[in-house]
């Protein structure tokens, strides 16, 4: 009975904290369209269509417990496309995946806090030197995720702050028990996050 109760509580929590997701994801979204229509900027047609193909993904493949690592991963190239429409210089964004057509699920839009907060926080859409650095691998039967970015120094993030990096320490403490380690590094010009997990 126990053991009953505390499933139904752990699989509560993700549907609240899925909820969460889904309107932060929608506010940020409707932000960066609405800077590129105030520039009338030519990319905000294809933006909205950027947005869809991201609303269909949020709405519909992530109503699942797992969905396929190369359905999150196409949904960053998307998110990553998208912000580089918000300048009109090339953004230093780099992403490297390694995953060796390995068929992967995992808890869908794990990675997603941490890339929006690199992008919050390097301001790369303003500094022409600013970067943000993405690497997703699979290697010995663990996924490892790791990104960087600069930082401003007016610019600086509380150590895990933000809701959507709280929501995503709180899932993965409920779908990976035991099965992931975390580490955040803040240096006075960059922060990074490496995240370890057995999908």
């Amino acid at each position: 009975m126990e053991k009953l109760l505390t499933e139904e509580k752990l699989a509560t929590e993700l549907k609240l904290l899925k909820a969460q997701i889904n309107p932060h994801f929608i506010f940020n979204a409707l932000n960066n369209i609405y800077s590129l229509t105030y520039m009338q900027s030519q990319n905000a047609p294809q933006s909205v269509l950027k947005l869809s193909d991201m609303l269909r993904y949020v709405f519909y493949d992530c109503n699942k417990d797992r969905v396929p690592l190369s359905a999150e991963l196409k949904y960053i190239e998307n998110f990553t496309a998208f912000q580089q429409m918000k300048s009109e210089f090339t953004q230093n964004i780099k992403i490297e995946s390694e995953v060796n057509g390995a068929n992967i699920e995992i808890a869908p839009m794990l990675f997603i806090p941490f890339i929006e907060n690199a992008f919050k926080y390097s301001r790369i859409e303003e500094y022409e030197l600013a970067y943000v650095d993405i690497s997703i691998k699979h290697a010995s039967n663990k996924l490892h995720f790791h990104i960087e970015n600069t930082l401003p120094e007016n610019n600086k993030p509380a150590p895990g702050s933000g809701l959507g990096i709280k929501n995503v320490k709180h899932r993965l403490e409920i779908i990976y028990p035991q099965k992931y380690e975390l580490f955040i590094d803040e240096q006075n010009s960059s922060y990074s996050v490496d995240l370890i997990l057995e999908p």
